[in-house]
């Protein structure tokens, strides 16, 4: 029987999809954002989501507690005494309207 490391980390949970676009004030009004910000999507906000995606450049950057935090510990490690190992399982089951969850993202790590 294989065993697992002593020297290793799994991290697992909950991933978030942070989105990035570049947007005039107009579409910021529209919806009632302020600049430079960070928002929980209501029920207003479902229709921004096709139109960003139609009129800007969109970068899709996943993210969360547990992903962010094997990074870190994957970056601080990796300079360390000996070899170890990260890996970090994120799982999203998503039940949603938008038509653009079904895009296939790939996040790499270093």
């Amino acid at each position: 029987m294989t065993t697992i490391s002593e020297n290793a980390l799994f991290g697992m949970g909950n991933p978030l999809l942070d989105i990035s676009a570049v947007v005039d004030k107009d579409f910021l009004d529209k919806y009632g954002l302020k600049p430079n910000d960070q928002i929980l999507a209501e029920d207003k906000h479902k229709a921004m989501f096709d139109e960003i995606a139609k009129k800007s450049k969109v970068e899709y950057h996943a993210g969360g507690s547990t992903q962010n935090s094997v990074k870190i510990a994957q970056v601080c490690l990796f300079f360390g005494p000996f070899p170890f190992l990260c890996l970090c399982v994120s799982v999203c089951v998503c039940v949603c309207e938008f038509q653009w969850h079904n895009i296939p993202y790939v996040v790499h790590y270093f």
